[in-house]
C-alpha cells in the first residue's frame, strides 16, 4: 500500500462520517438559532409584561387611593348633613341640595327611608356604588396576573439560554470532528456532539410542550 494511502474501507467510512457530521452540524446550526430566537423573543416578553404590571399596578393604587379619598368625602359630608338635620333643618337641606353628589344624594333619601341601617354607605344601599374600587381592584389582579406571566416567561427563557449553550457545546465538538484527520478521534467528538445535540433538541421538545 503506498504511503498517504487510506484503505479503501477506511475512506468510505470518512465519506459517509463526513456527510454525518456535516448533516448533524447543519441540524444543530438551526436548533441553535431556534433557541436562541426563542430566548430573546421570551425575554422580550418578559419586559413587555413586567411593564404593563407595573402601568397596572400603578394606576390600581391611583384608582384606589381616589375611591378612598372620594368616600371619606362623603362620609364626612354625610356626618354634617346628620349633625345638621338635628338642629337646623334648612343647613340640612343645603347639605342634601347643594353640597352632596347626585349619587350621595339618593343614597342618603335612600337611607333615609331606612330604619335598620345606621349609614347610607352599606353594599345593600343600591343607590350608592363605588365602582372605582371594583376598577381598582380588576386592575391589581391583572397586574398580578401580569407579573406571574412575566416570570413564566423569563424562566422560559432562561430555559432556552441553557439549551443555546449545550447546542453550542454540541457545535464546538462536530466542528472539531469535522477538522479531525485520525477516523477514530473524529468517531468520538462526532458521538459527543450528537449527544449534546440530541439532548438539546431534547429540551427544546420538553419547553415547548411545556
Amino acid at each position: 500500500m503506498e504511503a498517504g494511502h487510506l484503505p479503501e474501507v477506511e475512506k468510505h467510512g470518512h465519506i459517509w462520517l463526513e456527510i454525518a457530521i456535516a448533516a448533524v452540524l447543519g441540524l444543530t446550526a438551526v436548533a441553535t438559532a431556534f433557541s436562541a430566537y426563542q430566548s430573546g423573543k421570551n425575554e422580550r416578553e418578559t419586559v413587555a409584561r413586567y411593564n404593563e404590571g407595573i402601568r397596572d399596578s400603578s394606576l390600581s393604587t391611583g384608582v384606589l387611593l381616589e375611591a378612598e379619598q372620594s368616600l371619606a368625602n362623603d362620609r364626612s359630608l354625610f356626618l354634617q348633613y346628620v349633625s345638621a338635620a338635628q338642629t337646623n333643618a334648612d343647613l340640612a337641606r343645603y347639605y342634601l341640595n347643594n353640597l352632596m353628589s347626585p349619587q350621595l344624594r339618593a343614597a342618603v333619601i335612600w337611607w333615609s327611608n331606612q330604619d335598620k341601617y345606621k349609614t347610607p354607605f352599606v353594599d345593600a344601599n343600591p343607590k350608592y356604588e363605588q365602582t372605582d374600587f371594583e376598577l381598582g381592584d380588576n386592575l391589581s389582579e391583572r397586574s398580578n396576573a401580569l407579573f406571574d406571566d412575566a416570570k413564566r416567561t423569563h424562566k422560559t427563557s432562561n430555559r432556552y439560554e441553557l439549551v443555546t449553550v449545550i447546542l453550542a457545546a454540541a457545535l464546538f465538538m462536530l466542528g472539531v470532528a469535522g477538522v479531525l484527520r485520525h477516523y477514530w478521534f473524529r468517531v468520538v467528538f462526532f458521538a459527543i456532539g450528537t449527544l449534546f445535540f440530541v439532548g438539546g433538541a431534547v429540551q427544546i421538545l420538553r419547553i415547548s410542550v411545556l
